[in-house]
């Protein structure tokens, strides 16, 4: 999934669709990050974290177009019925439009025109099971804040890793977990590094060490995919902790702090796909954050 913003002639991505079984949301970042001289004024859900203004290149420079997407509208709600006692709360307070299918491959699921985002919640753990798409955040041992997002930012734009829909923190495992749900048909990630706030880079976008996903993605049947992925850390040259991902109780994805991985993206692999978890349409994603994990 490639495309540039408008902001910076990035070649980073936030995954197109793959035609691969998984299409997951391959979201690249190429090594080499070219700074534009393009205002960017922010939009839908405002994230407190200011973002560095980027320096000015000579105007003989040219400047790259920003890609406008259409975007598609959110679904209805994907929460499933349950006997249990916890109750399932709609995407986007149940609102929705038609979409067509041109929409959907181009944009996914990004909440709404007015509440960009809503297509993705935390929720309780006693509502886990009323969702179909859903995701448990833990930390290993420290403390971790994570920001997640979708691929297309509030403006239509491939900018969405420059914005944060939901924001969350994590330091005591099996006492302070979050669990999320999210909307059929949402394609972003979820950026997490130590501390009391996410990792940006010099230029304002979301680094750390990335949860990529792809959840009931429409142009491929309902297939679902997730990844660990650090190449917007490894293309700033950033730290970055580790992560491991399991999809429906199978690890199949990792990488630590040293670079050792398995089914990760690293720094280098920014045109390759298919890599991480895939095989599974709705479904459950355990995420470790930290290097305290065996395997």
């Amino acid at each position: 999934m490639h495309f540039s913003t408008t902001l910076i002639a990035l070649t980073a991505a936030l995954g197109s669709v793959s035609a691969a079984p998984s299409a997951h949301a391959h979201l690249h970042a190429r090594k080499h990050l070219e700074n534009r001289n393009i205002e960017f004024k922010k939009a839908g859900r405002p994230h407190e974290e200011p973002i560095p203004s980027p320096e000015p290149v000579p105007t003989t420079t040219a400047v790259a177009t920003p890609t406008q997407v259409k975007v598609a509208a959110a679904a209805s709600s994907s929460a499933v019925p349950s006997s249990g006692n916890a109750e399932a709360k709609p995407f986007c307070n149940g609102k929705g439009k038609r979409a067509t299918l041109d929409q959907i491959m181009y944009a996914g699921n990004v909440g709404t025109a007015d509440n960009w985002g809503c297509n993705m919640q935390i929720i309780d753990k006693a509502a886990v099971d009323k969702y179909d798409y859903t995701t448990k955040f833990a930390s290993t041992g420290e403390k971790f804040s994570c920001s997640c997002f979708n691929k297309v930012g509030p403006k239509g734009l491939l900018d969405g890793f420059w914005f944060s829909a939901v924001d969350f923190t994590v330091a005591d495992p099996g006492k302070d977990d979050v669990y999320m749900a999210f909307d059929t048909n949402s394609q972003g990630g979820c950026a997490c590094g130590p501390g009391d706030k996410t990792p940006r880079t010099a230029i304002g976008q979301l680094a750390g060490v990335w949860l990529e996903f792809d959840w009931g993605s429409e142009p491929n049947g309902g297939n679902s995919g997730a990844d660990a992925s650090v190449l917007v850390a490894g293309a700033a040259g950033l730290p970055y902790p580790g992560m491991s991902v399991s999809a429906n109780g199978k690890v199949c994805s990792w990488v630590k702090s040293d670079g050792t991985n398995e089914a990760a993206y690293m720094p280098g692999m920014e045109d390759l796909d298919g890599i991480g978890c895939k095989g599974y349409h709705k479904g459950h994603l355990d995420v470790l954050i930290g290097d305290k994990f065996n395997h």
